[in-house]
């Protein structure tokens, strides 16, 4: 990159880590049981809305209406039908929540300079 002709020089980061600091976890090691749980509750309401508008549009309705209904019906059935993947969706998320609010709670006890066990 050049500035008026002259080559802009970008300060060199060093790549050595600190003595006594930890590499940053990337967020590749975080485990992600939570998906699971998320993707199959909304597989299964995405599933019910196209069953309900392909039911529909068998029937002869057309197809913006037949997905406007299976939408209407697809919200209620699922609420009923699927209690069970929503509070276990609702759990994972919940305990990824408080995962994440603890790790914000580290980092930021880090950055105040506190250490981890006081």
């Amino acid at each position: 990159m050049s500035t008026g002709g002259r080559p802009v020089e970008t300060p060199s980061v060093s790549e050595e880590t600190p003595r006594g600091a930890e590499a940053a976890p990337s967020a590749t090691d975080e485990p992600v049981a939570w998906m699971g749980p998320v993707l199959l509750y909304t597989a299964a309401r995405v599933g019910i809305v196209l069953l309900f508008a392909l039911l529909l549009g068998l029937l002869g309705v057309p197809l913006l209406v037949a997905l406007l209904i299976a939408l209407v019906f697809g919200m209620a059935v699922s609420m009923i039908a699927f209690r069970g993947l929503r509070s276990r969706m609702a759990d994972a998320l919940a305990a990824r929540s408080g995962q994440r609010r603890a790790k914000r709670e580290r980092l930021r006890a880090e950055l105040r300079g506190e250490r981890a066990g006081s």
